[in-house]
């Protein structure tokens, strides 16, 4: 481990107050799996991991957490299940987190920071957290796919992993099929506008470096959507790669309230007769318009005529943002070369800001959701 990535440990460790897991520093690999009222998918979660073959021994966090307010009857049984299993297999590692605030990324961080907690500072560390649900399978190959993605490409900070959601109820099946070609139309749009956040973000489907979480500054604590937010930011301060061919992560195709949105409730909202938010082609010209603007020496040079350049969405866009005085900053604490410009604008310029962008520019058209 690097001096650099000893001294944001020890920096992080102090602003987060995690506590490490005795034992758990024997492994250089750990599942975090959040668990909210799921003991009747988890064991599923649990046999899956241990069928699959592996390269290295795996920690599996289930870090078993409710809302505050809620009944803890369920989080108890749970908890009470895992340690019994705990007996027999003492790769499991329960973490309880009852009364938690922050939603499901409060729930993957808990358990996130205390694997980074207990792991020693040893220079020939290469750890890895395997980010799932609790009612989510793998494929039997999970581990030996991406063990070998990470041999051959040892620069990724992590791996986005192809998946597949598991549909029981066939009157589901078209909704669920829909979603994830939806999303997957966005992801590859936003490739070929030359995006650096064309990438998925599914919270189950995901592995990271355990020194590329540090560098990202650690899981983010929100509601939902904690892992769009999060892998946006490691492509700030790393590389992150799809894991090429079929699905290692089934995921449960079921319905769901529990969060403001994502599969759940894009799901719910189908099978209602609902819509997805789907933005037309034409914002997504207009997007690599901009991005391929910004590889122009006169984004650093003369920015205002830079800005007048672009598309009348993105101008109207970027003056709401208040770019132009928050560029002006920017570079001011810049190398004044392409590279850096380029870095520092797509830093400013991240996925949430892409998203909010695409939908100004659909709005500026008048178009319906589809």
């Amino acid at each position: 481990m690097s001096s650099r990535i000893a001294f944001l440990r020890e920096k992080y460790l102090r602003r987060n107050n995690a506590a490490a897991l005795p034992g758990l520093e024997k492994f250089s690999r750990a599942v975090v799996i959040p668990a909210w009222n799921e003991l009747s998918t988890l064991p599923a979660t649990l046999d899956a991991l241990n069928s699959a073959e592996k390269v290295f021994p795996v920690a599996a966090l289930v870090v078993v957490n409710h809302p505050k307010g809620s009944d803890p009857f369920e989080s108890e049984k749970t908890l009470e299940y895992l340690r019994q299993r705990q007996k027999k297999d003492p790769s499991i590692f329960p973490i309880a987190a009852f009364e938690i605030d922050g939603g499901v990324g409060a729930a993957r961080k808990r358990g996130m920071d205390a694997f980074l907690a207990s792991r020693p500072l040893d220079p020939g560390n290469d750890d890895w957290l395997f980010s799932l649900d609790a009612d989510t399978l793998i494929s039997p190959d999970y581990f030996l796919r991406i063990e070998r993605a990470i041999a051959q490409d040892s620069d990724v900070s992590a791996w986005t992993l192809p998946y597949l959601h598991r549909v029981e109820d066939p009157a589901q099946e078209s909704a669920v099929r829909r979603y994830e070609a939806y999303l997957a139309r966005y992801v590859a749009k936003l490739a070929a506008a030359g995006s650096p956040y064309a990438i998925s973000t599914v919270g189950s489907a995901f592995c990271i470096r355990l020194a590329g979480y540090l560098k990202a500054n650690g899981m983010k604590v929100r509601q939902a959507g904690e892992d769009f937010y999060f892998l946006c930011e490691v492509v700030k301060t790393g590389k992150v790669r799809p894991l090429p061919g079929d699905a290692v992560v089934l995921p449960s195709g079921r319905i769901s309230g529990r969060t403001p949105f994502g599969t759940g409730r894009a799901i719910s909202d189908l099978l209602a007769g609902g819509s997805l938010n789907e933005i037309p082609d034409q914002a997504f010209d207009e997007l690599a318009l901009v991005l391929t603007a910004a590889k122009s020496p006169q984004l650093r040079e003369a920015p205002q005529a830079w800005l007048a350049s672009l598309p009348l969405s993105a101008q109207k866009f970027f003056n709401a943002e208040k770019f132009p005085p928050l560029w002006e900053k920017v570079l001011k604490n810049t190398p004044r070369d392409d590279a850096s410009t380029q870095n520092a604008f797509h830093r400013w310029f991240d996925g949430l800001k892409t998203l909010r962008y695409l939908h100004f520019a659909k709005s500026m058209r008048g178009s319906a959701a589809i």
